[in-house]
């Protein structure tokens, strides 16, 4: 009976020294983070989430191209000092059969599903671009897509429907959204890619 006592109290003890400790952490996650583009082209765009409070330092860092390019490997989930590989938080893909999935949603009167596993005709590529283009995409995928308002928010709406079409059209097989998290500062480095 001491026995369980005596580890009872310990636990408590263990416990209310830790948990001051875990609630400072939280508190200082609640920090607002923003975006900052580190590289961009037409099929990639990789972004640092970095606190608010260290936006302007950040940015006078990335005009050292010798940063900026140390940066851009970091954000491929590999720690420059280290070599240890970081597992990505989250990997999400946007293929065909999602697009599929946000054109039937759009219009629900044609069998968009049929074509997942077959290939498309031109009149049917036709008639989904129709839709993708006079459809707000972003609105629509949010609904379909297990992707966020922030996943989607990386690129323009225009940049999302022209990679839907894309898709469609065989000329890339999907977008591949990847969420590393970093060293802290960043928090978080987002690439979002057409491949």
């Amino acid at each position: 009976m001491r026995k369980v006592i005596g580890t009872l109290c310990s636990l408590v003890l263990l416990i209310a020294c830790i948990l001051p400790v875990n609630l400072a952490f939280a508190e200082g996650n609640d920090e607002e983070l923003v975006k900052v583009v580190l590289y961009s082209d037409e099929d990639q765009v990789i972004i640092s989430e970095v606190p608010k409070i260290y936006e302007q330092e950040y940015l006078a860092q990335l005009e050292n191209p010798e940063f900026r390019s140390s940066e851009i490997r970091n954000s491929s989930g590999i720690n420059t000092l280290t070599r240890a590989a970081q597992k990505p938080a989250y990997v999400k893909y946007m293929t065909k059969a999602d697009v599929l999935k946000i054109v039937d949603h759009m219009d629900a009167s044609f069998n968009w599903q049929y074509y997942i596993s077959n290939p498309l005709t031109d009149t049917v590529i036709a008639k989904a671009v129709a839709l993708l283009t006079k459809n707000n995409f972003i609105g629509v995928s949010l609904g379909v897509l297990a992707w966020s308002a922030a996943d989607l928010a990386n690129r323009q709406e225009a940049w999302w429907k022209e990679s839907a079409i894309m898709i469609l059209r065989g000329k890339i097989t999907g977008v591949k959204l990847t969420v590393t998290p970093g060293p802290g500062y960043p928090a978080a480095y987002i690439i979002t890619t057409r491949y």
